[in-house]
């Protein structure tokens, strides 16, 4: 069973927490996949950019969670981005050798920031 890590910021910085299994944290997406052979991840983009093409290149990631499959993987991430929507998670199979992160941007309102009619 992994050793599972909080680390906590000050208030007012996004995110509020990292939860990281064990040490494996600020790792590359060639050392997750080496550490965690074909399995279903939550990671974290620690640090990331965006390229020309639209392309999300991951320069640093934390891995957040081990899931059973693909279905527990959404889940989870569903459990952990419901309450940080800001924070950069992913669910991943390490059997990919490349990720492949489209940003697209995004059209329309949420519901939590709709202005709603009063009356």
């Amino acid at each position: 069973m992994p050793v599972v890590g909080l680390l906590l910021r000050e208030q007012g910085e996004t995110p509020a927490f990292t939860i990281i299994l064990g040490v494996e944290a600020d790792m590359e997406w060639s050392e997750v996949r080496q550490t965690y052979p074909d399995q279903w991840l939550i990671i974290e983009a620690l640090e990331a950019e965006t390229e020309a093409n639209s392309q999300r290149r991951l320069k640093r990631l934390a891995v957040i969670e081990r899931c059973a499959d693909g279905v527990v993987a959404l889940q989870s991430y569903r459990r952990l981005h419901q309450p940080f929507p800001v924070r950069e998670l992913y669910f991943v199979h390490t059997s990919r050798e490349q990720l492949d992160i489209r940003e697209q941007a995004w059209v329309g309102i949420r519901s939590g920031h709709a202005a709603l009619p009063q009356g």
